[in-house]
């Protein structure tokens, strides 16, 4: 998506949200998954400040790597959250476009 665009993303590690118990799981169990996206696309991602480790492995998990990432312009995040709640759905602002190297990501503590 980002490279598509000829832009970069951040996340917010912070803001991400998790199912129950699944940073506990994450700390006892790998996918070897994660190992291969991170090989794969680890020169795009920069994380930036003291993400843990299981958050980072949870993102790098392919069950998890944005297949429920929605991009909307930031003057209209509001209004999507309050559309989704409206709907009895949950809807969280995660991150945002950013300008530099396109396809890059960087993750933010």
């Amino acid at each position: 998506m980002a490279e598509g665009s000829g832009v970069g993303i951040r996340f917010q590690a912070g803001t991400i949200p998790f199912l129950p118990k699944v940073l506990k799981l994450a700390e006892q169990f790998q996918d070897p998954g994660i190992a291969m996206n991170e090989s794969s696309f680890g020169p795009k991602v920069t994380w930036q400040g003291d993400v843990p480790v299981p958050v980072r492995n949870v993102l790098w998990e392919s069950q998890s790597s944005g297949g429920l990432l929605v991009a909307l312009a930031p003057g209209r995040v509001d209004e999507y959250c309050r559309r989704m709640a409206d709907a009895g759905e949950q809807g969280w602002s995660v991150g945002e476009v950013i300008a530099g190297t396109p396809g890059t990501i960087t993750v933010v503590a």
